[in-house]
């Protein structure tokens, strides 16, 4: 490709001859003579000795680097470094001008490394023409946030093979192409809440006065003090709990509260509670690097001093709470909350705010050693800018200044919905501000500004906005998850399965191959009405085959006027070949559809164990669900959310649900499965390339399932461990384990493992040794019995690694000095500490899994060669307590994705996937449910059509139908619109928080009552989260397990909110009776209102 030649104007910039940034201009790279490639072998491969020899040399009078490569091994780097980040404010195109000589067409590497993030590369490759050309770069391959217009680019690497060896190649010139961003969209981000701000000083000042609580505060270089006073109108503070008293009764006293948060990242902080006698409680919430996610820990009392005193029924105290308490970053400002409870009456609160603890409602307390001065900044408005063909987007924010003094710079802190922290340089203080390279992701940012004047002193002002991004409506987009390695779509060319309706074999094709085909006539024949037959070989159809020889697993799908193709490199490649056909053949969602886009698709996992470890949702013993169904639910989850991600192992705690026939004591209302259900799942598992691995907790949380049913085995001195010395404990246990594993036919069984001590029961002592032996000792003497139960079995025990490492839980009674006598059995399945656990572990001859407890958690580069397989742990079907936030089933989606193909999703994080629009539609796809018997006629009842929601025609007029909608016709499938309304501010996640466990699927909000002509009913249950939403929610919560479509609407009576329609499909199991109303049975004691807008009917 040639290039014409832009005037260039030249800068010199970190020892780099730069141009200006012009549109349209050209930046020089490299040119030989002024700038240098560093030519290296890539010695960290075995045996490299490709190496590339340079020098400057002149051709026509001009000058170029010739590079001579030789070796017969390895590869031949030739790395140019940017010292200085390119600008986000650009898109650019990366060239290079080389002259080869030859007749012939080598071909080179290129790949692009970034400053930001060690792990995110652009990778692709050039093959060169004879004569001088420019070669413009075209990743073919992205990892981890690596910005396409190189944003961040830290080193340029051309690399060459031992194919080139013995070649010249002559670099005239590497150089990028800019131009100006190109401005999309901007969108106000209307400010939601203006966070109050104080300056701290190093002598006491005034911080709060309000009606009974006055505040003085100062700092030193080690900490915070705090000097309060309070008053209760002539009365002393109610303070009826006393230091040792049991503190649940702590909230009826007049508290005094402070919340902190140094990390500023909104979800971090520390609360602290005391009363006026001194009783205190507090709780703590930040990472923990030992569960890879944000946690809580309550009773958590941060370190400080209290000085307290009670005159004339004033009380005064005395605090100071070192900085590194508050967890204070380099930045010189913290988030701060302070409130004095007032019995019958409305707290004192710093910052106005009815919602305490959540940090984004906090103050900001700023530390200056000379006062700042009288000048202020206000965020007068906030709007999001986003620019075509880029990910990220530009914040522009206006402010009104006020007596600044010239001079004063600038710098923003953005934190995102996903809590990262983005901060600016420090810019000129400015009427407006711009700041490039931000995540566009929908929900809260808090953004703070931080002016600096020329005396290094600070004022710093905070607000609360909010990000409408929707996300992008990709229904009529063809959408594959896992993402193939390669996929060439041709738009051009279609297959309609309808003209040949049949499944082509080999005439030897093996029984698991005609296996294969059959669950794939099965599911064709549910989504399209039309039977599929079995043939031989012929032209048309669907034809399978196996080829020997590629990657395990893989697969080659292709599909052509003529039919469609499908060859695996073994069965269960061939299967996930199958699996992407249907996912072809329902993208778009449309409905009875036939047609398949042309395409050639080649794909295979990174990664050969793909897991899922789910807790499934239990409750304790002797206790009852109120919703209770049965294992085909399960089987359903399984086929959507795990073969349909092509993963081939779950991990599934059912310890507690599981109706035990050799100690049927254990067996209560809350044992929902039998025996016989676990052998269905098994075999439903095995026919789909996946390994059931039953899952118990040994040894640790034994309260789960165990300790409850027989007291008598806990350990004395912790509520939740069960003593693995007793006599009976081998025997109990291990029956239990041998009847599902002869169920289920099990190749693996989970054992957990971790947290063994984790909570010691404060009225009891414990024994100083288990019955003769030290806990280190019992630990492995029950995991050498337990493998060698296994080994008799024929299953490999999983285990977590907490307790086998020192920095993690492996210090408690030393159990981690033993681990050499840990049987090599064990797979390990590490939880945290990813990339030290999987090295370490990996070099003491253990097979490594790596199942985070945290979602959005990956293995690192260095980890990720040990690992053998990713996944990760999730709660429910749903979201434990049902919090507002992505499903654990759509964070699975994107972990499989990771596990199959680790280097094309990326490290996303939950935020992003759901932000650019593919797991929303992935997850919506799932969601579609075969009905064999309706046809492709689909009306609007109570209506006509003034919508087609993906492909669904829809009579929506905004108004709720009635409380009876008459239906009359008979109808396979109904598809319902619908939401949740509800008061102002209501729903609080907290007022859901629990439900789980009596509503493992999600809570009932009421159900549809389907009358038949001839008398009969049926009801359809709605349930939160799983077949309905909330109308008033962000974009990132909308996600259901059964929604088949979202439909947002502006709102009427308020712009800048969308109005959330959901979805939902509803297959007719006697679609050969005739219907004649609809109506609506309410359910729930919560303030929830079902509105029902449409009716659709497939006949």
């Amino acid at each position: 490709m040639c290039v014409s030649k832009h005037n260039r104007t030249v800068l010199v910039l970190c020892g780099m001859v730069l141009p200006a940034l012009l549109a349209g201009a050209e930046i020089d790279l490299f040119l030989p003579g002024t700038t240098s490639f560093s030519c290296y072998t890539t010695s960290w491969k075995a045996g490299s000795d490709m190496n590339a020899g340079s020098e400057v040399v002149q051709r026509d009078g001009q000058n170029y680097l010739k590079l001579t490569y030789r070796g017969t091994q390895g590869t031949a780097r030739a790395n140019l470094k940017i010292e200085r980040p390119l600008p986000e404010n650009k898109t650019r195109r990366l060239f290079y001008r080389i002259a080869y000589d030859g007749s012939d067409q080598p071909r080179f590497q290129i790949s692009v490394i970034f400053h930001h993030d060690p792990r995110a590369i652009l990778v692709g490759s050039i093959l060169l023409q004879q004569g001088e050309h420019d070669y413009r770069f075209e990743p073919s391959y992205r990892r981890a946030e690596a910005s396409l217009n190189l944003h961040q680019a830290a080193n340029v690497i051309l690399d060459s093979g031992p194919e080139n060896a013995g070649r010249s190649i002559f670099l005239k010139r590497v150089f990028l192409q800019e131009e100006e961003l190109q401005l999309q969209q901007s969108r106000e981000m209307p400010i939601l809440q203006r966070r109050r701000s104080a300056e701290v000083l190093p002598d006491f000042q005034p911080l709060f006065t309000g009606r009974s609580l006055q505040v003085q505060a100062k700092y030193d270089e080690q900490a915070l003090y705090l000097h309060t006073t309070a008053s209760f109108a002539g009365r002393p503070p109610v303070a009826l709990v006393k230091p040792g008293d049991n503190r649940n009764r702590l909230w009826q006293d007049e508290l005094l509260e402070l919340f902190c948060s140094g990390e500023l990242d909104n979800q971090s902080y520390f609360q602290y509670v005391f009363n006026a006698a001194g009783a205190e409680w507090g709780s703590s919430t930040h990472y923990d690097v030992t569960a890879a996610a944000v946690t809580r820990h309550s009773d958590f009392i941060p370190e400080h001093t209290r000085v307290m005193r009670l005159e004339d029924n004033v009380w005064q105290t005395e605090l100071t709470i070192p900085f590194i308490s508050l967890r204070k970053t380099e930045r010189e400002f913290i988030n701060f909350q302070i409130v004095q409870n007032i019995s019958a009456a409305k707290a004192d609160v710093w910052n106005p705010s009815d919602k305490y603890p959540p940090p984004r409602n906090y103050g900001l307390l700023y530390f200056n050693a000379r006062p700042f001065g009288g000048g202020t900044s206000e965020i007068l408005s906030v709007r999001c800018l986003e620019y075509a063909g880029m990910d990220k987007a530009g914040i522009a924010i206006a402010l009104k200044n006020s007596g600044q003094e010239p001079g004063c710079q600038a710098r923003v802190h953005l934190v995102a919905p996903d809590y990262s922290i983005l901060s600016s340089e420090l810019l000129p203080l400015a009427e407006s501000l711009t700041l490039n390279g931000c995540k566009n992701l929908p929900g809260l940012y808090s953004i703070y500004l931080e002016v600096l004047n020329q005396a290094g002193s600070r004022f710093v002002t905070g607000i609360n906005c909010r990000n409408d991004r929707e996300f992008p409506d990709r229904s009529r987009e063809t959408v594959l998850w896992p993402v193939p390695k390669k996929q060439q779509l041709k738009a051009e060319v279609s297959c309609d399965l309808a003209a040949a309706p049949v499944i082509r074999l080999p005439e030897n094709a093996s029984e698991r191959t005609r296996l294969t085909a059959r669950m794939l006539a099965g599911r064709l024949q549910g989504y399209t009405g039309r039977e599929f037959t079995l043939s031989g070989p012929g032209p048309g159809g669907i034809a399978l085959s196996l080829s020997p020889g590629g990657p395990p697993e893989g697969y080659r799908l292709t599909v052509t006027a003529q039919g469609v193709s499908i060859s695996g490199s073994d069965e269960p490649g061939l299967y996930y070949g199958g699996v992407t056909l249907l996912q072809l053949l329902l993208s778009g969602f449309q409905p009875r559809n036939t047609i398949l886009p042309g395409c050639e698709l080649e794909d295979y996992p990174d990664l050969p164990v793909r897991t899922v470890c789910l807790l499934h949702p239990w409750t304790f013993h002797n206790r009852q669900f109120k919703d209770v169904r049965s294992i085909d639910y399960l089987i359903d989850w399984v086929r959507k959310y795990v073969a349909d991600n092509k993963q081939n192992v779950l991990v599934c705690d059912l310890s507690s649900l599981i109706q035990y026939k050799s100690q049927p004591e254990m067996n209560g209302p809350q044992a929902i499965y039998s025996l016989e259900d676990l052998s269905r799942l098994a075999q439903w598992c095995r026919d789909h390339f996946i390994e059931l691995a039953p899952r118990w907790q040994l040894g640790s949380h034994s309260d789960w399932w165990l300790t409850i049913a027989h007291p008598e085995l806990r350990e004395k001195g912790d509520r939740t461990q069960a003593d693995v010395t007793h006599p009976d404990h081998d025997r109990i246990v291990f029956n239990c384990l041998q009847e599902v594993i002869q169920a289920t036919g099990a190749k693996y069984i989970g054992v957990g493992g971790d947290e063994w001590w984790h909570a010691p029961k404060k009225d009891e002592q414990p024994d100083p040794l288990l019955r003769g032996q030290t806990r280190a000792q019992a630990f492995m003497a029950f995991h050498e019995r337990l493998a060698e139960f296994c080994r008799r079995q024929g299953v490999r025990p999983i285990m977590h690694e907490d307790m086998l490492v020192r920095w993690h839980n492996g210090h408690r009674f030393e159990v981690s000095e033993h681990l050499e006598q840990l049987p090599r059995d064990f797979i390990i399945a590490i939880w945290a500490y990813l990339d030290r656990n999987a090295l370490f572990f990996s070099e003491k001859g253990f097979e490594v899994w790596v199942t985070p407890t945290g979602i959005s958690n990956y293995p690192g580069t260095n980890a990720l060669p040990l690992t053998r397989g990713f996944g990760w742990n999730i709660y429910g079907f749903y979201t434990m307590s049902f919090r507002f936030q992505p499903s654990y089933s759509a964070a699975n989606t994107l972990a499989a994705g990771f596990a199959w193909n680790t280097a094309g999703t990326g490290r996303q994080t939950l935020p992003e996937a759901i932000a650019n629009g593919y797991l929303p539609t992935v997850c919506q796809l799932r969601a579609i449910n075969p009905a064999p018997a309706g046809g492709s006629a689909i009306i609007p009842i109570a209506g006509e059509a003034t919508l087609s929601i993906a492909n669904i025609p829809t009579a929506f007029t905004g108004q709720v139908l009635p409380a009876e909608v008459p239906i009359p016709g008979k109808f396979a499938e109904l598809f319902f619109l619908h939401h949740i309304s509800c008061p102002p501010g209501y729903p609080d996640p907290k007022q859901l928080a629990g439900s789980w466990r009596q509503y493992p699927y999600g809570e009932p909000t009421g159900a549809y009552q389907v009358h038949y002509a001839d008398g009969s009913t049926l009801s359809i249950p709605l349930t939160v989260f799983e077949n309905i939403g909330f109308a008033d929610v962000a974009a990132e919560n909308t996600l259901l397990l059964a929604g088949r479509a979202l439909y947002n609407r502006q709102d009427p009576e308020d712009s800048s909110k969308q109005i959330r329609y959901y979805q939902f499909a509803w297959n007719n199991p006697f679609p050969d009776r005739e219907i004649s109303k609809i109506s609506f049975v309410p359910e729930s004691t919560r303030e929830f209102r079902v509105q029902l807008y449409a009716i659709s009917g497939r006949r």
